[in-house]
């Protein structure tokens, strides 16, 4: 396929990209290499192990809940300024990490694989505006837990025969009525991928995660992609307090809009905080590419 540009220049279009555009999502190979996988890897079991509750990837007797900071959906890490880690920045991103350890009599057993949550990170009647991304950072197979998606569900949201009201919002969890009609619209996709891939997907593709339930662990960053210049600089300035601050930031980076829970100890499902930082254990450090990704002109 390919593509015309402003100045009349045809190139062609990666199969990749015209995935994305028809299904409203795709998978990029090989994006990150096998030894920054390998050391995302260490660092992030070392990170789990730093916080003093005695997780030890190597002893499973020490795969529970009690030893390992509070997370939401068994492994999704959005605070304890994750972000900013100097590990996490290696693969650049205000947003989190994934380290799910695998559930079951092999794993993890003191807590259950995630229910689906279908979602969207825009409003369903809004049009296109960013593209969400997983950088897939260990084989993640169809048991392997990560991303599920209705394919195609990003081009019918103005089908919906209900329609939607209410205000403006930036993301609308499905209800189980609105869910039906999409799945009996659109084909159910575990998104599987190899270490090093890049998994991306239009934000208003209906979505969820899943929880690993094989042998192997889950780790991932989520990264998000929008165009520097729809940004304005007032979005550019908070993105700025964000990174001084080592906070973390919602999926849509051109707003420069905080994550929540940023500001509170997270909590587990007994009440207990089970370990909180507001300061990465290795920060990464402040250099002129890293203020250039954070969103500050030269």
């Amino acid at each position: 396929m390919t593509i015309t540009s402003t100045t009349g220049i045809e190139t062609k279009k990666p199969q990749w990209q015209h995935d994305l555009e028809r299904d409203g999502y795709c998978v990029v190979p090989g994006v990150v290499d096998a030894a920054a996988c390998r050391a995302f890897e260490e660092s992030a079991w070392a990170w789990l192990s730093g916080f003093g509750l005695g997780f030890n990837v190597n002893d499973k007797s020490t795969w529970t809940a009690a030893h390992l900071p509070s997370s939401a959906f068994g492994g999704l890490y959005y605070q304890h300024s994750v972000q900013h880690e100097s590990f996490v920045w290696a693969i650049r991103t205000f947003d989190g990490i994934n380290v799910s350890l695998p559930l079951g009599p092999q794993g993890q057993r003191d807590i259950q694989p995630t229910k689906p949550w279908p979602h969207i990170d825009s409003d369903p009647r809004a049009p296109f505006s960013l593209y969400q991304g997983i950088a897939n950072l260990a084989p993640n197979g169809q048991k392997d837990g990560g991303l599920c998606v209705l394919r195609g569900s990003h081009l019918l949201h103005s089908q919906y025969p209900a329609g939607f009201d209410g205000p403006a919002t930036d993301a609308h969890r499905f209800t189980e009525e609105e869910f039906e009609w999409y799945q009996s619209q659109c084909e159910t996709v575990k998104v599987c991928a190899d270490a090093g891939d890049l998994i991306l997907w239009d934000s208003r593709t209906v979505h969820w995660n899943c929880s690993p339930v094989g042998t192997q662990p889950r780790l991932a960053t989520y990264v998000c992609y929008c165009p520097r210049d729809v940004a304005d600089e007032e979005a550019m300035e908070r993105r700025l307090t964000l990174w001084r601050e080592r906070k973390g930031s919602t999926h849509a980076p051109h707003k420069g809009l905080m994550a929540r829970g940023q500001e509170e100890p997270p909590r587990r499902l007994d009440g207990s905080e089970g370990g909180w930082r507001t300061v990465p254990k290795k920060e990464a450090m402040e250099t002129p590419e890293v203020l250039a990704l954070v969103g500050l002109r030269p």
